[in-house]
């Protein structure tokens, strides 16, 4: 390898001026380097698109497998935004069900199932 190979590999980010470029000439090695980096860049696309489509999925498994029934389920989470709405949000109801002081505020509000001998309900966890 020239030095003046080696001085351009190192200066990645590096604008170049066009006489700079002119005396390069790209070797054999360095178009395998490229076609490699290229490899590696497409597969560590591909698993962070496998790692989020494993997650859609163990949602969804988990989201069916809670009720025996998918319409069960629907009509569960339809039922509770129906009664968020009537009491008039999230922090009402919060304020409700919890003994709260008034300058108590509500920060982070996430899904939760609670497990009953009737079967798995769907309510609000506000810990999370």
């Amino acid at each position: 390898m020239s030095s003046a190979l080696c001085s351009f590999e190192r200066q990645p980010k590096r604008l170049l001026s066009l006489s700079a470029c002119q005396d390069y000439v790209p070797s054999a090695t360095s178009k395998i380097l490229t076609k490699l980096k290229q490899t590696k860049s497409v597969i560590g696309k591909m698993n962070k698109l496998g790692e989020r489509m494993d997650c859609l999925a163990q949602g969804i498994r988990e989201h069916v497998s809670l009720s025996p029934k998918l319409t069960e389920t629907v009509k569960g989470k339809l039922s509770l935004g129906a009664k968020i709405l009537q009491v008039g949000g999230l922090e009402r109801i919060f304020k409700q069900k919890f003994s709260v002081k008034d300058d108590e505020k509500l920060l982070k509000v996430s899904q939760c199932y609670l497990s009953t001998t009737a079967g798995p309900m769907a309510g609000i966890d506000p810990n999370k």
